[in-house]
């Protein structure tokens, strides 16, 4: 069956024999499990087996800088997840028959397991949430306790085996919601509400930071490090439910933020509208959310004794503020905010009559500058003053623009960029009947932007600065036509996605993100298109084509109209991103 499978599905497509040099990988499945295959040319190996991917969350890291290409993000490639480093590779969480691992894949290809923990005893695995180091050279992993309750930092750069900062603990119940690291530091706390760090510079193990907080009073574990990791704020929460703020660095100072209890938020990374908690390098400012009961952004230096600055006090202001989100340090101490209004319907939901704004906290509140001016002020396109209702920010890959979703008035939705470093406002798309989704796409952003019912769909760029195309329409899908399955090769700006038209009518399209152009794989759709598509390293496309189900062919696209076979037997499975 296999044989005659194979030859009709070349006789449907008319791909060529030969493989083209590539490195890729392929995941196939079997009955006994899957297996991870390396494919280099005409040439294929095994990686591991048998393998099955577990999900992989990203510690420390605000939703906002999904798409940044000097920092590492998070990716749902659909069905495995990863996290793609800055310097190019992916990182994987996967169990290796019964061993739970981390598996790094370079940007050159090379297939890297770390680690191997024990996972027939009940509970005992590697911990979902990993943190990674701005550079992505440095990787900081828990296990659970019934593994032993370790915190192991992977030298990335290096490929050297992982190292246990915990060897002479006790199991920890460690919180992964905690895990930060950097090149030179690393910190997390665990369920008893300890806090500890680690100099990366030394072999020196982690130690624990002496708190001495009042009795009751426990540290909840979501940390908002500098850029750097050299400090890190923290909330802590008594019986009663009153928070402080705290600040802790590497040589074991803690310095008491808030001068009163309150309401004070975590830096709620996962948020669409965080961070909500702020630390500037160095730990000099610490900005936060306070509830006041209204929701104002307040500032302590921390350095010698000075009262807390109110940011959002209504004299700054030309409407009343009480909503702030997207809190962020950009350099040393030029803070970015976006304040508005809470919408009495949703109170944890978006920003009404909202602005972004920008204050060097050196400065003060002399510095305050609105660089979106459209609360108390009509700015074009909005013919009414204070319509931004801010749904989710999101920075473009170069760090250099903030893109966001508002809803301008009755459901007409638009994307619009501001700089935290110089005032205006762009609509970069819009309008919109139906809220966009926006995902990496090479240099670009890509937004898919339905127009509601009968409207069909926009696929845009949005490109960098300075690119002629500016935001360029890709085009305009029917409706009925389904665009997923989405992936992009950096080092060759391509683009790809598949276009489902119907049962048994799949197509892999491919986009040159550079000029905007997409273009067919092949002229010819197929039954089935594989649950995920990748870019091996030299640009070409890889995906699994067969009939609903599987099995699948495997095969490579380079330029349009061009594929070739890959040399793996026809089976299920499809190829992993990287």
């Amino acid at each position: 069956m296999k044989p005659l499978l194979t030859l009709m599905l070349c006789l449907l497509t008319g791909l060529g024999a030969e493989a083209a040099a590539q490195t890729a990988f392929v995941v196939r499945e079997g009955a006994t499990g899957a297996a991870l295959w390396r494919t280099d040319g005409g040439t294929a190996e095994l990686v591991a087996a048998p393998i099955a991917f577990d999900p992989v969350a990203l510690a420390g890291r605000a939703l906002r800088h999904r798409l940044r290409l000097d920092l590492p993000a998070r990716v749902d490639d659909g069905v495995t997840t990863r996290v793609r480093l800055p310097q190019g590779g992916s990182l994987f969480l996967l169990r290796h028959g019964d061993l739970a691992r981390v598996m790094h894949i370079t940007a050159a290809g090379e297939a890297r397991l770390h680690l191997g923990i024990d996972t027939t005893t009940p509970g005992a695995t590697l911990l979902s949430r990993v943190a990674v180091s701005d550079d992505g050279t440095r990787a900081l992993v828990a296990t659970s306790a019934a593994a032993g309750g370790d915190v192991f930092v992977l030298d990335l750069e290096a490929g050297a085996p992982a190292r246990s900062l915990t060897p002479a603990q006790p199991p920890l119940a460690v919180s992964d919601l905690s895990l930060r690291v950097s090149k030179g530091h690393a910190w997390f706390a665990d369920a008893q509400g300890a806090l500890r760090h680690a100099d990366l510079t030394s072999d020196a193990n982690a130690i624990e930071i002496p708190l001495q907080l009042p009795a009751g009073t426990t540290l909840l574990p979501e940390l908002a490090a500098d850029r750097d990791a050299t400090c890190v704020a923290f909330v802590t929460e008594n019986s009663s439910g009153r928070r402080h703020i705290r600040l802790a660095d590497g040589t074991g100072a803690v310095t008491l933020v808030t001068p009163l209890p309150g309401s004070y938020d975590l830096p709620r990374y996962d948020s669409p509208l965080g961070p909500m908690l702020a630390v500037s390098p160095g730990g000099l400012h610490v900005a936060y959310r306070a509830r006041l009961p209204t929701r104002e952004l307040l500032v302590q230096r921390t350095d010698s004794p000075a009262p807390v600055m109110q940011v959002t006090g209504d004299l700054n202001f030309d409407d009343t503020i009480d909503n702030v989100g997207v809190i962020e340090f950009v350099g040393i101490s030029l803070l970015v905010f976006i304040a508005g209004e809470v919408d009495p319907l949703l109170p944890d939901g978006p920003i009404g009559s909202a602005d972004v704004y920008r204050m060097d906290a050196l400065t003060g509140e002399s510095s305050l500058l609105n660089l979106t001016q459209t609360s108390g002020f009509a700015t074009t396109p909005f013919d009414e003053p204070g319509e931004l209702e801010v749904l989710e920010v999101v920075d473009d890959p170069q760090g250099a623009r903030m893109l966001i979703v508002v809803d301008p008035s009755d459901g007409d939705y638009a994307v619009v960029s501001a700089s935290p470093v110089s005032a205006g406002l762009e609509v970069v798309a819009g309008p919109l009947g139906l809220p966009p989704s926006i995902r990496a796409m090479g240099d670009a952003a890509l937004v898919v932007a339905p127009d509601g019912p009968l409207s069909g769909t926009d696929v845009l760029l949005i490109h960098p600065e300075g690119h002629p195309a500016g935001t360029q329409l890709v085009g305009t899908a029917p409706d009925g036509l389904v665009l997923d399955r989405f992936a992009e090769h950096l080092g060759s700006g391509a683009g790809a996605m598949v276009v489902s038209a119907g049962p048994g009518l799949e197509f892999p399209l491919l986009l040159d993100i550079t000029t905007g152009t997409p273009a067919l794989a092949w002229n010819l759709p197929f039954e089935a298109v594989s649950a995920q598509i990748a870019f091996a390293a030299d640009g070409s496309l890889v995906a699994g084509l067969g009939f609903a189900g599987g099995p699948f062919l495997f095969a490579a696209f380079g330029p349009p109209l061009v594929g070739s076979v890959i040399p793996l037997p026809v089976g299920h499975g499809y190829p992993l991103p990287y």
